[in-house]
C-alpha cells in the first residue's frame, strides 16, 4: 500500500462500530483500478470489516465550485462528515437486505 494512504488511514480514520483507531496492520489493498483504489479495513478491537474506496485524481482537480451561482455555492460549498451512526445504520440494513431493490426505492 502507498505510504501516504496508510498514514491517512491511521491518522484520520477510526472504526465506525467501536470508534477505535485503525492500525497499519489492519489495512490491506483489495484492488487498484486507475481512478479508484479499494481497501479492506478490519478493526483490531471489535473485528468489524469495512470496505473503503479511495478516489485518486491523476490530474490536478479544478475548483469544485467553478461556475456555480451564489445560491448553489452556499448549498454545495460546505462539506461535512457523514455521521458514524448513519453508516452503522446502513451497514445493519444491508446485513439483512434480501435483494429486493424495489423495496429500497419505495421506502
Amino acid at each position: 500500500m502507498e505510504d501516504s494512504h496508510l498514514r491517512f488511514f491511521v491518522a484520520k480514520m477510526s472504526c465506525a462500530h467501536c470508534g477505535q483507531p485503525y492500525s497499519s496492520s489492519s489495512i490491506s489493498m483489495v484492488g487498484d483500478f486507475s481512478e479508484f483504489i479499494f481497501y479492506q479495513v478490519i478493526c483490531g478491537v471489535c473485528g468489524m470489516q469495512t470496505m473503503v474506496t479511495a478516489v485518486v485524481a491523476k490530474e490536478p482537480v479544478s475548483e469544485p465550485l467553478e461556475g456555480l451561482a451564489d445560491k448553489e455555492a452556499k448549498r454545495f460549498g460546505s462539506t461535512s462528515r457523514t455521521p458514524s451512526g448513519y453508516i452503522t445504520d446502513r451497514a445493519n440494513y444491508m446485513k439483512y437486505f434480501n435483494g429486493d431493490f424495489s423495496q429500497i426505492f419505495t421506502s
